[in-house]
């Protein structure tokens, strides 16, 4: 699969995605999101159990569409 985009992630009906295919679309590296994810430094929700980050599907979808509560 090519980097995802959000009209790819609109288009799942997965809960949460995984932490390298949300780093991929943000182009980060995914050790650093998944410390940003652990930390609480992203403002969507993520799901965090032993060492691997989900990230909720619709919460980043919200999140990039710009409807977040700042």
């Amino acid at each position: 699969m090519d980097r995802m985009d959000v009209e790819d992630l609109k288009k799942m009906t997965c809960a949460v995605v995984p932490n390298t295919w949300v780093a991929g679309m943000l182009r980060m590296d995914p050790g650093r999101l998944a410390e940003y994810a652990r930390t609480g430094k992203l403002a969507w929700n993520t799901i965090i159990s032993g060492n691997r980050v989900k990230h909720v599907r619709v919460s980043l979808i919200r999140f990039l569409e710009g409807e977040f509560d700042g």
